[in-house]
């Protein structure tokens, strides 16, 4: 995720999506995987306002108030090392309890198609991810719609294909955002 992008209407997707699954009471802790890319160029806003709007540090103001444990990710992504990255996502479970997760992916664009690039979470480390999780976690994904009437119902199969034993399903709200979805994935 690129800083200047963060708070937009696809932010207010996701963690509309995380709240009312806080609301739900399904976890009672969260990892946030943004992916945040640094040295990306910022937007000529004055640092107080933008911290005011989009200020990604805040997010643990909002879990306080949903009654999250939350933790993000507070490595920078580098697409050069993307091992390195998701071994820190490694080793927050390994030291993390056994109360149920909610993990949120947040790269730029979603899962990786064919092509990888700097946008995208990669098949294989959502596999990574995903094996980590016990039953009834949780894992969803920030996916940008392709060009494709039918978008969210092949990310919901291909995701479905890729995870086995999950329940899968998209979150969207057409009165927010019309162009994302969060695609939701319960270990069974």
């Amino acid at each position: 995720m690129q800083r200047q992008w963060y708070g937009d209407r696809r932010d207010l997707l996701k963690w509309t999506v995380v709240a009312e699954l806080a609301e739900r009471g399904v976890a009672k802790r969260m990892l946030y995987v943004s992916f945040l890319r640094e040295g990306e160029q910022e937007p000529p806003v004055h640092p107080i306002v933008w911290e005011h709007f989009r200020g990604i540090d805040n997010l643990e103001e909002l879990a306080n108030n949903l009654d999250l444990d939350f933790e993000m990710i507070e490595a920078s992504f580098d697409p050069r090392s993307r091992s390195e990255y998701i071994a820190c996502v490694m080793e927050w479970f390994q030291r993390s309890d056994t109360r149920r997760c909610v993990v949120l992916l947040d790269p730029d664009t979603g899962v990786a198609p064919k092509k990888v690039s700097s946008k995208h979470v990669t098949k294989n480390e959502l596999c990574t991810i995903w094996d980590e999780l016990k039953s009834g976690d949780w894992l969803l994904i920030y996916q940008h719609r392709w060009r494709d009437r039918q978008w969210r119902e092949k990310a919901e199969t291909g995701l479905l294909e890729l995870l086995p034993g999950a329940h899968v399903k998209s979150e969207y709200r057409d009165g927010i955002v019309t162009d994302a979805a969060i695609l939701v994935a319960r270990k069974k």
